[in-house]
């Protein structure tokens, strides 16, 4: 057995995996912070901000200022000036309907924002799982390979004893050999693994988890609580409730762009003095108040009112199917995580101490030559798949408190 390998995998690489440790709650509080995606989610709500001033403003008013000259110079019938200022207000309150649609708008968008916060928080703490799953195995490996080498060279020592064939001391070199490459992967595997965790919280350096368990939070409530409080704190439902709200404000608001539009207007002239011969007249100054009242005969045309009227319709049952989906996601989550905890309590303790009990005697027994390599390879393999069935349901367990958590919208 090459012992340059073994230096290279028991030593230098374990040492790089416990640089940069990160605790769970650092790399969770990362990921709200610093994560790329959700920075840029989060310039939604900077755009409904100022969206929502927008829709506050009043219509402007409008002044016209003229000039008039009667041939004053050659029939000297004087000179004008006219001043108008003129406002036009919408007498169904579109100002106001504006107002409601970007209210709407703003809190639907706060709302899914708080929904793809919530998605990331789970697919965060699912690569955390991912990443603590590779770590293990790649510990059990280490292990194994380890307790393969010392066996090995306990056989290459044996063999010129005479203790043991030739097959034999070639076969457990070979196995020796075998799990290098297999540890080799699993640690590519687990590397990658952090670069992605290392992604996800922003480029935050993810050298090792710090923490040996799962941060586990065990779900404490009854079945019909969970759909309560997936019906309260879904922001996607919250989001699809609004999105109805939002349609109702949007059918007022084309309501209100259709009604009336009064313009007022006051005017200010002033004339100069007419020095005509035939019709003299005194400089003077004159007021004026005017009404305009549209003829909107475009408001004949209902299509615009229909089509808001469908859509409000279509928003409600968008809502309704979404609250649908949602019980049932609910309903999935509960039976997925009852499912996964019965498979995590059935490796107990208790299971695993035979598994590497019987390992234990196995490989005693076949140093005193008591039992052959295969059976010892047999207790082997029957102690690896022990331990990684108990590594893979502790995993399970946790992705499926993570999306229980997720389908109630926490």
């Amino acid at each position: 057995m090459n012992s340059k390998i073994f230096a290279m995998i028991l030593v230098l690489v374990p040492a790089g995996l416990r640089a940069q440790s990160v605790t769970f709650d650092e790399y969770i509080k990362a990921v709200a912070r610093d994560n790329v995606s959700a920075i840029a989610e989060k310039y939604s709500l900077d755009i409904a901000d100022a969206n929502l001033k927008a829709a506050k403003v009043f219509n402007d008013p409008e002044l016209s200022v003229s000039y008039g000259n009667n041939q004053d110079k050659v029939l000297m019938m004087g000179q004008n000036v006219d001043l108008e200022l003129g406002y036009d207000m919408n007498l169904a309150g579109a100002r106001k309907a504006r107002i409601n649609v970007a209210k709407s708008e703003k809190e639907m968008t706060e709302a899914s924002l708080n929904d793809y916060m919530c998605q990331l928080r789970a697919d965060a703490s699912l690569a955390w799982a991912e990443a603590w799953k590779l770590r293990q195995q790649c510990r059990l490996m280490e292990d194994q390979m380890e307790a393969m080498k010392k066996i090995a060279q306990s056989d290459s020592l044996r063999l010129k004893l005479g203790d043991i064939s030739a097959t034999d001391a070639a076969q457990s070199a070979l196995e020796a050999r075998a799990m290098v490459g297999e540890m080799m992967t699993l640690r590519s595997e687990y590397r990658n693994a952090l670069r992605d965790l290392s992604l996800m919280a922003g480029g935050m350096p993810v050298g090792d988890l710090a923490e040996e368990s799962l941060p586990f939070s065990d779900i404490m409530y009854a079945e019909p609580e969970l759909y309560d409080i997936a019906d309260m704190e879904r922001s996607d439902l919250r989001a699809a409730e609004l999105s109805h709200t939002l349609s109702e404000n949007n059918l007022a608001l084309v309501k209100a762009s259709r009604a009336l539009d009064l313009g007022l207007s006051f005017g200010y002239s002033f004339n100069t003095e007419v020095r005509n011969e035939i019709a003299p007249a005194p400089a003077f100054k004159g007021l004026t108040v005017g009404v305009t009242i549209p003829l909107k005969f475009s408001s004949l045309n209902r299509g615009e009112v229909v089509a808001a009227k469908a859509e409000s319709a279509q928003m409600k049952t968008y809502y309704e199917a979404a609250k649908a989906q949602v019980m049932t996601e609910v309903a999935q989550a509960y039976s997925s995580y009852l499912a996964a905890r019965e498979v995590k309590n059935a490796y107990s303790d208790e299971i695993v101490n035979s598994a590497a009990s019987i390992l234990a005697k196995r490989t005693s027994a076949y140093q005193k030559g008591d039992v052959s390599l295969i059976e010892l390879l047999a207790a082997r393999q029957t102690y690896n798949e022990i331990m990684e069935a108990c590594i893979e349901a502790e995993c399970s367990y946790y992705e499926s408190v993570v999306m229980l958590n997720r389908a109630i919208g926490r």
